[in-house]
């Protein structure tokens, strides 16, 4: 199931998986904002996001400035290239997102292949560039 899994302040329940996706792998812009606002309202401070590649939205990017003014951080995957090459995007030249909203909350993670190195098919850019074992 995809989702966004949350990081809470209080425990016993410091971790909480929000399904934004439906059965069939699909989703919308109302379920992921949704989905975004629940964890805001259940005071997450993290966001893991491990999804990305939509066109630009400006309810989406409303909500991600609404957890940044609430502290809340986005970490989202930055991509696996161009469906069609296999070659990793260039998101200084091409908009994709959420990784491109200019937000500081958001930070985006590539794959890593195994020497820790960038795959040739994930996204990449200046703002990117964390690689998490």
């Amino acid at each position: 199931v995809r989702c966004i899994e949350i990081a809470l302040k209080n425990p016993p329940k410091n971790k909480e998986k929000v399904k934004i996706f439906n059965q069939m792998g699909g989703t919308n812009t109302a379920a992921i904002v949704a989905g975004l606002e629940y964890a805001r309202s259940k005071g997450a401070t993290v966001v893991n996001a491990s999804w990305g590649g939509g066109g630009f939205s400006q309810l989406l990017k409303d909500k991600l400035e609404d957890l940044d003014a609430s502290g809340i951080a986005f970490i989202n995957a930055a991509g696996n290239g161009n469906p069609w090459t296999g070659i990793g995007r260039d998101h200084d030249t091409s908009n994709i997102y959420p990784s491109s909203y200019n937000l500081p909350n958001i930070m985006s993670v590539h794959s890593s292949n195994p020497v820790d190195g960038k795959p040739v098919y994930s996204d990449y850019g200046r703002g990117m560039g964390f690689t998490l074992v």
